[in-house]
């Protein structure tokens, strides 16, 4: 490599090192750039896992070093005994190669002049083996001869794969020492029961010499790594800050939880192929913090906005809306919007009887005292089983069963015969507290019809009203109004009694024709509830004490 320190340099935080070697400058360029940290220490890269085929090549010390001297003591032992007895001039050729080889190591010349013995030497050993075997079919062999023969048959297959393998690795064409030739050897420590084997991020056992290895390979690739400047990683942080507020700032929680996900994952990516491609750690952790950060601030931030709002909302209409619809309002905004539906409701209509003679005959102060004790009470029963406040029209009341719930509600006719009944129960406790009070009591007639209504927000722009409107709205109304006719206190249709069969005892009243419908209307009086029905009230609570 032939890396010329004495002239290297600093350029802010890089260290330069000139390139000497020209086959060496023409791979990675005329100087090393190693980046340094702030307190100059250099980061390298781990290029491979220690062991990993194709990475490092990893030579034993073991086989080719210490045990060739042992297979080189047992072949110069062999060739001694075998050779000796018949001394000849190939002979004393050998022995002066080997003993060239034991004083000043292998060299081409020597290495050549010791691989003609081989081939003669093999086959002879293999001639003596072949002798040795034949010699276990002699007839009256001991025990001791017998265990003698089979010691010298492992003997000669030792000395025979040990000289093999001295050929192989010691003068044959791959052998050891041409295979370290012009080579960068690093010696260390790998077995396990030394303590130079730690952690590293490519393997939980490394052996700490295996990191010189990677120290070197940036040397020779000219690949180093680097943190980002600060004030690249802050520009970074900055623009996924201000970006990702003004983008989740329009996103619904569940999306925003995504795309907060989704792009933490893919800012990890990019972040890895940047240290990939370039070497270079960008800022990481912080900008999944800042993500996480801007998800929670943002949900935080519009949680208790929505909320002041829906408190404001809630307080400022809580006396003109009733709570289910108030409550679908805040669900969902867009039920603001001027729209209708065609739903099967139920309508209840309830008018105090012979009202303006009760005005005329009290103050202005003792009829809104009257109304508004009334009305208190009658509101509450209607909102106990779920109904929407409609309207009250002077002294009448209209309540809407099913709407606007999204959640259907199949039993809509059955709670607007129980409010009726309530309703009925509760009045007549008022008119007992009014007599004890000697005020004048009232006394109500309530009508209910169930069938398909249009239902929605219905007015102007600026001001309008969630209501019911159709034939079967008037129905309702009218029955209502007959109650004065048939001197009963409940009425209802006959498109109530599949609702209703279950739950009360009724009887018929009448048959009536009216507008918009072409046959008559049958028209109905409960007069007790069932067990059935008795149950379903109570599922509503306790009857509202006066």
């Amino acid at each position: 490599m032939k890396l010329d320190f004495a002239k290297s340099s600093m350029e802010g935080d890089i260290f330069v090192i000139p390139v000497g070697d020209p086959a060496y400058a023409a791979k990675v360029g005329p100087e090393l750039r190693i980046p340094l940290n702030k307190d100059k220490t250099a980061i390298f890269n781990w290029a491979a896992r220690y062991g990993v085929q194709g990475t490092y090549k990893n030579a034993s010390f073991y086989t080719h070093f210490f045990n060739l001297m042992q297979i080189e003591k047992r072949v110069y032992l062999f060739l001694a005994e075998s050779l000796f007895e018949s001394v000849d001039e190939k002979c004393i050729h050998f022995f002066r190669a080997y003993h060239d080889v034991r004083q000043n190591g292998l060299c081409a010349s020597n290495i050549e002049t010791l691989r003609p013995f081989f081939p003669n030497i093999i086959e002879g050993l293999d001639e003596m083996i072949k002798s040795v075997v034949n010699s276990f079919a002699r007839p009256n062999l001991t025990l001791e001869k017998i265990k003698r023969l089979k010691e010298k048959t492992n003997d000669l297959y030792m000395v025979k794969h040990q000289l093999n393998s001295f050929l192989r690795n010691i003068i044959g064409p791959e052998n050891t020492i041409d295979n370290l030739k012009d080579k960068i050897l690093i010696i260390g420590l790998t077995a396990h029961a030394t303590s130079d084997i730690k952690p590293t991020p490519v393997s939980a056992e490394t052996p700490m010499f295996f990191g010189h290895a990677n120290i070197m390979n940036s040397f020779m690739t000219n690949k180093f790594l680097r943190h980002a400047d600060v004030a690249y990683n802050r520009m970074i942080m900055f623009s996924v800050a201000m970006f990702s507020f003004a983008i989740l700032n329009l996103m619904h929680p569940g999306k925003a939880l995504v795309i907060s996900i989704f792009s933490s994952a893919a800012y990890f990516y990019f972040a890895f192929f940047m240290f990939c491609k370039s070497g270079v750690f960008i800022v990481l952790l912080p900008i999944v913090t800042i993500l996480m950060a801007n998800f929670f601030a943002v949900n935080l931030f519009f949680y208790f906005y929505e909320e002041r709002e829906k408190k404001f909302v809630r307080e400022a209409f809580s006396h003109y809306l009733s709570p289910n619809a108030m409550e679908e309002i805040l669900s969902d905004p867009d039920n603001l919007k001027l729209r209708g539906e065609v739903r099967d409701l139920t309508v209840l209509f309830s008018d105090i009887r012979s009202f303006t003679t009760f005005s005329e005959n009290h103050t202005p102060e003792q009829v809104v005292a009257m109304l508004n004790e009334y009305l208190d009470y009658m509101t509450e029963i209607i909102f106990k089983y779920k109904g929407t406040l409609d309207k009250y029209v002077g002294d009448e009341i209209m309540a809407v069963y099913g709407a606007p719930s999204r959640v259907l509600q199949t039993d809509h006719c059955a709670r607007a015969l129980f409010t009726s009944i309530e309703m009925m129960d509760v009045l007549h406790e008022l008119q007992k507290k009014w007599i004890s009070e000697k005020k004048q009591p009232v006394d109500i007639g309530i009508g209910f019809n169930s069938g398909a209504m249009i239902v929605g927000n219905m007015g102007s722009k600026k001001h309008f009203d969630y209501t019911v409107i159709g034939d079967n709205v008037n129905l309702g109304a009218r029955v209502e109004a007959l109650t004065r006719n048939y001197n009963n206190h409940i009425i209802f249709t006959e498109f109530c009694v599949d609702y209703l069969k279950d739950l009360c005892t009724f009887k018929f009243l009448d048959t009536i024709k009216v507008k918009g419908k072409n046959k008559p209307v049958s028209i109905y009086e409960p007069l007790e509830l069932t067990e059935k029905g008795r149950e379903e009230m109570m599922k509503f609570g306790p009857q509202i004490k006066v």
